[in-house]
């Protein structure tokens, strides 16, 4: 077995729902579930292989469907470290602090203890640290820390920042027809790191080379509204690691790294756990420790897209769970999950992993860098989104008026104006009605790519003749105008065409730091400067029309 890691980063805000997405608000998990990969990535396999039918396809069924490859859970990275679930067994003393957050400064006031290495004889208070300094009458309440994800290493707790939005319903699956609802989102700039793992070694082949293909994805809820967009990158690949049973102990600890629910809908989840630990142990005695279960359980619902109806709800054992195990076995079968969805990120575990080991964790607070300092200061979320939308129409208007300047330039009128032989056979009127359409219904990255595809055609075609017989004037000489479309297309023309002045649109801009603004700056700065040049098009063909239309007369 072979395993990848991918990591993601939020370009913008994220919904990420438990697939049901019913009621009037709905809180945004904080890690990007194994089926919103998996779908992305279908989305991805199709448009890598268009005209192939997935009915029947082997790849297909192998990397999406049987369970041949298992898509994990993308968790929400510690700074550059990936992150568990943390464990249920950990809780707090009332009145202090529980685990640090990354950033965090200080730990000194952390008071967090393990249950599950507590013996019914130990108290707190004597067997906690020295340097705890707790008073020889101070009251001990444990409380219950919240479900989060931490760093195993340093016990740091992911700082994951949530957006609240509102929207209006335009049919009834949100809610009440043309009502308002809302959600929470993750916030941009988030990171998170999923493991793929693939079983099957012929199939590591296409598996790589689809996860190699993805720079960008969506994913989640609200994808049509602007929501999920996320780069992605490779970052290794490895033999899967068997886990390795101590030979010291026949006591273990099965570690929940997603959520469990068992193949057989019948049985209860922690029956069902129960069976499954005994194929994986080889062993049909095995037994539950009951006295050191730390359980929790959660429903999963979902959504089918194509029926437009709820999904049966899954019951299941939570993620961060701990069931210890009583087995005589000292060796175990090589498995990387277990239950039912798998291929979902649903089952994944861990045998007595490190972060279990200590009565009383020791967080060691991670520093964050200066960079992520900048991009992870945390305002009001309503602020925030006032910020952003003042920004982009700042931007917008000033793409517009850099956009006029564009095209009113000497060099531009001379190719609009001083080309009779361009006017005279192209671009025709459905050339530049399919050209609008092209700028308004597709991002700019496809642009280029849809220019090309229609310049493969058979060159007979009226279309692909009308581009390839125009000439115009271009950079000071006659140029094809294919040559020149294939300009103007290109992002980069507009970045390094000179018209616009980095510090004149920090300038006009609200934000301080608006790097992070400037690709969709120039998005539309391209995009309304092709729209303004179809607009002179238009103007000039009215114009050859009337002058024929008067010599006619």
């Amino acid at each position: 077995m072979k395993q990848y890691v991918l990591n993601l980063k939020a370009l913008d805000q994220l919904v990420l729902t438990d697939g049901s997405s019913e009621g009037m608000s709905h809180q945004t998990l904080d890690y990007i579930p194994g089926n919103m990969l998996l779908g992305a990535f279908v989305n991805l396999w199709k448009q890598l292989h268009k005209g192939e039918q997935t009915d029947g396809n082997p790849e297909f069924e192998d990397l999406f469907l049987n369970g041949t490859v298992k898509w994990g859970n993308a968790c929400p990275m510690v700074g550059d470290r990936t992150s568990v679930p943390l464990p249920l067994s950990f809780q707090k003393i009332k009145n202090y602090s529980g685990l640090p957050y990354y950033g965090d400064e200080d730990a000194s006031n952390c008071r967090v203890f393990n249950l599950l290495q507590l013996d019914a004889e130990d108290t707190i208070k004597d067997s906690a640290p020295a340097e705890w300094g707790l008073g020889k009458d101070e009251v001990i309440k444990p409380k219950k820390l919240d479900r989060t994800f931490i760093d195993p290493e340093s016990f740091c707790q992911t700082a994951v920042s949530h957006q609240w939005n509102t929207h209006v319903a335009m049919d009834k699956r949100m809610a009440a027809e043309h009502q308002m609802f809302g959600y929470s989102s993750v916030s941009a700039g988030v990171k998170f790191s999923s493991t793929v793992i693939c079983c099957k070694e012929e199939r590591t082949a296409d598996l790589k080379q689809l996860l190699a293909a993805a720079d960008r994805l969506r994913v989640g809820h609200s994808r049509s509204a602007g929501y999920g967009n996320v780069s992605c990158e490779l970052k290794g690949e490895q033999d899967f690691v068997e886990q390795k049973l101590s030979a010291d102990t026949n006591i273990h600890n099965v570690f929940l790294l997603s959520h469990y629910t068992p193949a057989l809908s019948w049985l209860s989840p922690l029956e069902g756990l129960k069976e499954d630990l005994k194929k994986y142990f080889g062993d049909d005695n095995l037994e539950i420790v009951e006295n050191k279960l730390s359980c929790g359980y959660t429903d999963v619902a979902g959504f089918n897209s194509m029926q437009k109806l709820p999904r049966r709800t899954r019951r299941c054992i939570s993620a961060g769970s701990i069931i210890q195990v009583k087995t005589s076995s000292t060796s175990c079968k090589s498995v990387c999950a277990l239950g039912a969805f798998t291929a979902e990120g649903f089952g994944r575990f861990e045998i007595d992993p490190k972060v279990l080991a200590d009565k009383f964790p020791r967080p060691k607070p991670l520093a964050m860098q200066q960079d992520e300092k900048t991009e992870n200061v945390k305002q009001d979320p309503a602020v925030n989104m006032l910020v952003k939308a003042v920004t982009h129409r700042t931007l917008s208007r000033l793409a517009q008026q850099k956009a006029i300047e564009f095209v009113s330039s000497e060099n531009m009128q001379k190719f609009i104006n001083e080309s009779p032989n361009m006017m005279k056979i192209g671009p025709k009127a459905s050339q530049r009605g399919n050209l609008r359409m092209l700028l308004v219904s597709k991002p700019s990255s496809k642009w280029r790519e849809w220019f090309d595809n229609l310049l493969k055609k058979d060159d007979k075609l009226p279309v692909v003749k009308q581009w390839k017989n125009s000439y115009a004037k271009w950079k000071g000489s006659t140029a094809n105008l294919e040559v020149i479309m294939k300009d103007l297309l290109n992002p980069e023309f507009f970045r390094t065409y000179g018209i616009v002045n980095v510090s004149e649109i920090k300038e006009s801009c609200l934000a301080t730091n608006i790097d992070s603004e400037l690709d969709y700056f120039y998005e539309e700065f391209q995009k309304l400067s092709l729209l303004e040049l179809l607009k002179q098009w238009d103007k000039a063909a009215r114009k050859t029309t009337e002058k024929q239309s008067g010599e006619t007369k």
